[in-house]
């Protein structure tokens, strides 16, 4: 169970699979419709007319085995925003390394934006900065360093990504393919259907699934806290007039 909360960090549910759920309905990322479900899979790399039963196909099968099917679209669509949102909360590390106090986040989290470029989305403002910009002098950024702070940070993280990469926040994507499997068992297709539904299957509606279940195992962890603290050191060293003095000074805050 994850420690209570500092206000500020505006983390708005904890790891578990059944508040993830709640919080995507809140913002609107469920329910969904087809339409949009499928326009999130095509954004993510998945070819999406490969993930609806042929139409030549479709009249010769169980229509329960087609509503499986689009269940299993929507798991994958769940599990694309899922990983979305520890991506987010990835590039937010360092606007837990501070204390808890509002004040002080807020000065924090804008000097962070400065330092990296980024808008309040954490996204950069420019895809490629150029070494060649001014720095910014030391007035114009105040950071501060707090571990309690960014244990309850790194804790939700960590679970988070955890459960991205073992697959607890899309078990159902597994029960469904199994209902998948059991429907044609219980119901057996005529030989010449079975192979062509067979083969689009294989071919390419796992393949495309395989695609997001790839791309789950390499959701990143937040780094360690002095992990964290030394890769915007030198940040600090890189972008702000004489950074080394600040660098020393916010390694060891």
């Amino acid at each position: 169970m994850l420690p209570p909360q500092p206000e500020h960090t505006n983390i708005p549910f904890s790891a578990e699979p059944d508040t993830f759920d709640q919080h995507l309905i809140q913002l609107g990322v469920l329910p969904v419709s087809p339409h949009r479900l499928m326009d999130a899979l095509a954004q993510d790399g998945l070819n999406i007319k490969s993930l609806s039963v042929p139409s030549h196909l479709s009249e010769s099968i169980p229509q329960e085995y087609i509503y499986v099917v689009s269940k299993l679209r929507f798991e994958a669509y769940r599990a694309i925003w899922i990983m979305r949102y520890c991506d987010f909360w990835y590039r937010k590390r360092f606007e837990f390394l501070c204390p808890a106090q509002a004040n002080i986040y807020i000065q924090h989290k804008r000097s962070v934006q400065l330092l990296l470029g980024w808008d309040d989305f954490n996204t950069p403002i420019r895809a490629s900065p150029s070494p060649a910009d001014p720095k910014l002098p030391q007035d114009l950024i105040f950071l501060r360093t707090d571990r309690c702070t960014y244990a309850t940070y790194f804790q939700f993280h960590h679970t988070t990504v955890w459960n991205t990469r073992l697959g607890v926040y899309y078990a159902r994507y597994y029960r469904y393919l199994v209902v998948a499997k059991h429907i044609l068992e219980r119901d057996p297709l005529p030989s010449g259907v079975s192979e062509k539904l067979d083969t689009w299957w294989q071919g390419e509606f796992l393949a495309e699934m395989k695609k997001w279940l790839d791309a789950s195992q390499k959701v990143l962890f937040a780094p360690s806290y002095d992990a964290a603290v030394n890769e915007l050191a030198t940040v600090i060293t890189g972008k702000i007039e004489d950074g080394i003095q600040m660098e020393q000074t916010f390694k060891h805050a």
